[in-house]
């Protein structure tokens, strides 16, 4: 068995390089096959996450568009009936929704809905805090967490306008 190895060593040698070589071209290859699956899938993910964030947009700014309408009547001139809606779970639940669905977008649009949701808070609070118009400076303050809160939602409104 020796004898015939040594004698067609080179022959086996080759051959074993063919089978070598065939082996690396599967491996290239296979290896171009993920790659180039790799690549669509983080394009894929990539184009998912800019739809994601341009419905995030549009979601957070017609919340803002919305709660900034309230607001806007509301600091021109206190309307019981829209000061008592302000105050109903459901529009203080499209306040958080606000804040909550601005995390999706990040970076300044979560930090100016922090910022309104908590002055709208803020609001809430001075205004439960007080019957009457009586107790001006809880009103006043009242009035400057609602400028505050106006001030927020409009910059996410005209963030959202220049994005869409």
């Amino acid at each position: 068995m020796l004898d015939f190895l040594n004698e067609n060593a080179g022959a086996i040698q080759a051959i074993s390089t063919v089978i070598l070589v065939v082996i690396t071209a599967w491996y290239a290859v296979t290896t171009h096959k993920l790659a180039v699956a790799t690549r669509e899938q983080v394009d894929a993910y990539r184009r998912s996450e800019q739809l994601n964030r341009s419905e995030a947009i549009i979601r957070v700014s017609q919340i803002a568009r919305d709660l900034l309408q309230d607001v806007d009547k509301v600091a021109r001139r206190a309307i019981p009936e829209l000061v008592t809606k302000m105050q109903l779970p459901a529009w203080q639940d499209l306040r958080d929704d606000l804040e909550l669905s601005a995390i999706e977008i990040g970076g300044v649009i979560q930090r100016h809905a922090e910022v309104a949701a908590e002055a709208l808070r803020e609001w809430d609070l001075y205004v439960r805090m007080h019957t009457s118009q009586a107790d001006r400076e809880m009103w006043e303050k009242a009035e400057e967490q609602l400028d505050i809160a106006k001030k927020a939602l409009q910059m996410i409104v005209d963030f959202g306008d220049t994005r869409l």
